[in-house]
């Protein structure tokens, strides 16, 4: 009996043995489990943080894509306006090309015109020079020839006045008298009629001589001599 006894106190105290090291291990093991979870709650609070933020960043990543989408249509939209504006920009280039040659040209036949009309310009000049430096000339020539033409009229004037003194002197011989006016006279119908002058000549001609035929001025040829003109060779007037 007591042997069974004590074997029976053994098995109890190893059962209660086995249960305390069950209760303990439990107790370990539920503590462990406890910083375990949490260590995981931790974990997930961090987590759930940085999913949080994560978000967060989401969000401003989608606002930033969006307004990056915004600008590539903006961008897009200026592109399309630009290729536009490139198009018409080609068109007035190629429009002011054309209308510079055109201006060009029209430049180049001005001045080949306006070339000619100076040289046209400069032949006058000179023919102008030419005809003023005659004209001067001429205007000399007729300057001296007024002065010989008074001076010839001073002389024709003493001759007359000498002529009348000798007329008078010898009115007693009829004969002379008659003979001097019948010289006079005859005198004075020779140079009575009407000869022509040019303008730039020095000779005097008959009315249908060649060298009229740029200019014709009539005149005795009493007058005509008198101003220093002489004889044409051509029709001998």
């Amino acid at each position: 009996m007591e042997e069974q006894n004590l074997q029976q106190q053994t098995k109890e105290k190893k059962s209660k043995s086995s249960i305390i090291k069950s209760v303990i291990i439990g107790v370990l093991i539920i503590v462990t489990l406890s910083a375990s979870i949490n260590n995981y709650q931790e974990k997930y609070n961090s987590l759930s943080e940085q999913i949080s933020s994560l978000e967060n960043e989401n969000t401003k990543l989608k606002e930033e894509q969006k307004s990056l989408q915004n600008e590539i249509n903006e961008f897009s939209s200026e592109k399309s306006e630009f290729e536009n504006n490139k198009s018409n920009y080609e068109k007035e280039v190629a429009s002011l090309k054309s209308e510079l040659e055109d201006n060009k040209s029209n430049y180049e036949k001005k001045v080949a015109s306006l070339k000619s009309d100076i040289s046209e310009i400069e032949h006058y000049r000179d023919t102008y020079q030419e005809l003023e430096s005659k004209y001067n000339n001429l205007n000399s020539q007729y300057t001296a020839l007024q002065s010989e033409n008074k001076n010839l009229q001073e002389q024709i004037d003493k001759n007359e006045a000498t002529r009348a003194n000798a007329n008078d002197s010898a009115s007693t011989d009829d004969s002379a008298l008659d003979n001097t006016n019948t010289d006079s006279s005859s005198s004075d119908d020779t140079n009575s009629y009407s000869v022509y002058i040019t303008k730039t000549g020095d000779k005097y001609h008959t009315s249908s001589c060649s060298y009229l035929r740029k200019s014709k001025i009539e005149l005795s040829k009493q007058d005509a001599i008198s101003r220093g003109y002489t004889a044409c060779g051509r029709c001998n007037p």
